[in-house]
């Protein structure tokens, strides 16, 4: 929905989104995917397509390709889809367009070829095929974190039956580095969300939706209704 609206507002501003959903795909690699659309961001005669992914979001997204790169949520997936397409399009540079789903507000971020990056994907896409080939399956990895939403959770890979050598934890130095760090900042998470509700109740009894607080390196702070409450979204006005 947001997509198709993004879309008709670009065509309203006078651009042309080309290509829309056009499907590729690597034979070599067995990689595939659909690519929102081209777009010539310049007026001029055969100006150059740059790939635009379309994306909606909740708040401002991360306003760099930097940002997007080392975000371990969805973002940091969303990177690493670019950089595919980039890779296996033969294209320079693309483009994130974000719609914030509450404020309508469009956020730009473009993405150059990351060669390095896009080497490293290309090599787990190498390490799938050949154990798809073989019959095989990869060795477990230590991160479990995203276990529970992984769909071979319960059924090839069950995660949870998975035997481990109690040495295996005891001479685990990143996972005792881990427990350590939770133990450190277990009163920092506390003090953040006290601080937390002190700033943003600050605004929410402040007449206004929009304000700045410090100088151009400082922050915004967007006030918006959200359902019978009240949200605040606070933003660096800067990455430089």
């Amino acid at each position: 929905m947001h997509e198709l609206d993004v879309k008709k507002e670009l065509i309203d501003l006078g651009y042309e989104p080309l290509e829309g959903q056009r499907s590729f795909y690597d034979k070599g690699l067995e990689i595939g995917g659909k690519i929102d659309c081209m777009l010539a961001i310049s007026p001029e005669h055969r100006a150059e397509r740059v790939t635009v992914e379309i994306k909606s979001c909740t708040g401002p997204p991360p306003r760099t390709a930097e940002g997007l790169r080392n975000n371990e949520g969805i973002l940091g997936r969303y990177y690493a889809q670019m950089q595919s397409y980039l890779f296996l399009t033969g294209k320079p540079w693309g483009m994130f367009l974000f719609k914030d789903k509450i404020t309508g507000l469009w956020y730009l971020v473009p993405v150059p070829l990351d060669y390095g990056y896009a080497e490293v994907l290309l090599q787990k896409a190498e390490r799938v095929k050949a154990h798809m080939a073989a019959g095989t399956l990869p060795d477990r990895i230590a991160d479990r974190s995203e276990c529970s939403g992984c769909p071979f959770n319960d059924s090839i890979c069950l995660p949870a039956e998975a035997p481990i050598d109690p040495l295996l934890l005891v001479n685990d130095d990143e996972l005792l580095a881990q427990i350590e760090e939770l133990e450190r900042i277990e009163g920092m998470a506390k003090r953040h969300k006290k601080l937390d509700a002190i700033v943003k109740e600050r605004f929410k009894l402040t007449k206004g939706e929009r304000f700045v607080v410090g100088d151009e390196k400082g922050f915004l702070v967007s006030k918006k209704k959200h359902g019978k409450g009240v949200r605040i979204d606070i933003s660096r006005l800067s990455t430089g």
